[in-house]
């Protein structure tokens, strides 16, 4: 816990903000993920997903509580916070799937559910927000243990899913 609250308070003092502004490249790249929201979401919802995937993509709705997860999570501070708003969407998507179809989401289907919620949420900085997360949390806990196993998975889904995105555009 005390490493935890340490790497918490020295990494508030470089802000995202901060981060962004001396990571120009990135920006590029965020406007263009802006830009491709729409038809990206458009695009991502006509492919060859499983029929599972397909009914819950189309009722987008019961998603919005972990929508709106990650934009809250987008706008606190330190990685770590964001970091277990991540995990909060998460539970929701996992929690959604188990509700409509009464079994644990299988990976193959969870992935591209939370594609699917991140394209929704349409944050603005989203290729920034990768890297400061990255950065702050999984390039340090390979030097220093920073984050626990679930939390490790929690970070490795949410890089995958950007990286997934990414490729799209």
């Amino acid at each position: 816990r005390l490493i935890k609250q340490l790497h918490s308070v020295l990494v508030s003092e470089i802000t995202f903000k901060y981060f962004m502004s001396n990571n120009p490249l990135l920006t590029e790249t965020d406007q263009k993920l802006v830009n491709f929201y729409e038809s990206g979401l458009k695009k991502f919802t006509e492919d060859d997903n499983s029929k599972t995937i397909k009914q819950l993509m189309a009722s987008p709705s019961c998603f919005d509580s972990a929508i709106e997860c990650l934009r809250t999570g987008f706008k606190l501070g330190a990685p770590l916070e964001k970091m277990a708003k991540i995990n909060e969407s998460l539970v929701i998507i996992q929690d959604i799937y188990l509700f409509e179809f009464g079994e644990g989401c299988p990976a193959d289907d969870f992935l591209p559910l939370f594609v699917f919620v991140l394209l929704k949420a349409k944050l603005p900085n989203l290729a920034s927000l990768n890297s400061y997360m990255e950065y702050f949390l999984l390039n340090l806990s390979e030097k220093i243990k920073i984050l626990d196993s679930k939390e490790m998975y929690v970070m490795t889904t949410f890089v995958s899913a950007i990286q997934h995105i990414l490729s799209l555009i």
